[in-house]
This record gives C-alpha cells, structure tokens and sequence, in this order.
C-alpha cells in the first residue's frame, strides 16, 4: 500500500503476505482475515498466519482436497465460492 494511502478496511481474501522486516521477508499463508490501514501503518487480523516455510505437502494437499470437496457443495453461496476460489489459487502458488 502507498504512503498516504486513504484510511480502509477489508476482508483479507486466501492467500500469501509477504512481510518485509530489515530488508529480509518471510511469507504467510492466511486463509481469512481482515485488513486495516490507518495513518500509515497497515494491520492485518487472521484467526491463523502460518509462515509457508512450516507448510508440509501433507498439509497442503489436505487442505486443497478439502477446498476442492467444498466447492462441489450445490447449497455454497456465491461469495464462498468465490473465498474457496481464491484459497485453491493460493495453494497453488505454496512449494512444499
């Protein structure tokens, strides 16, 4: 986000954050959340952020079948399928 970007809040979507602390950055995966910029400084809440270097391929799989098995649901509404959407993307991009 840019410096003096206007004030928001929003739903954090799956996927990777990349956090860049003295020059190094370390990737997290979150699966929902929400994000708040104010006065510069941006603040993300998830229930869970786990550092994509700890991600097993197990786990990976596991939860891209379960996503997979989610979206074949004929009651899902369209923003879930949306979120679930964007989750499989997500998992896509993680190299276990």
């Amino acid at each position: 986000i840019l410096k003096n970007h206007i004030s928001i809040i929003t739903l954090l979507r799956p996927g990777i954050i990349k956090v860049q602390n003295d020059g190094n950055f370390k990737e997290f995966f979150v699966q929902d959340g929400a994000v708040e910029f104010f006065n510069d400084s941006l603040v993300v809440l998830s229930a869970s952020a786990i550092n994509v270097k700890d991600l097993s391929k197990e786990f990976v799989d596991n939860l891209n079948e379960d996503t997979q098995d989610k979206l074949t649901d004929k009651n899902i509404t369209d923003h879930d399928r949306y979120v679930l959407n964007h989750k499989l993307d997500a998992l896509k991009e993680i190299r276990v």
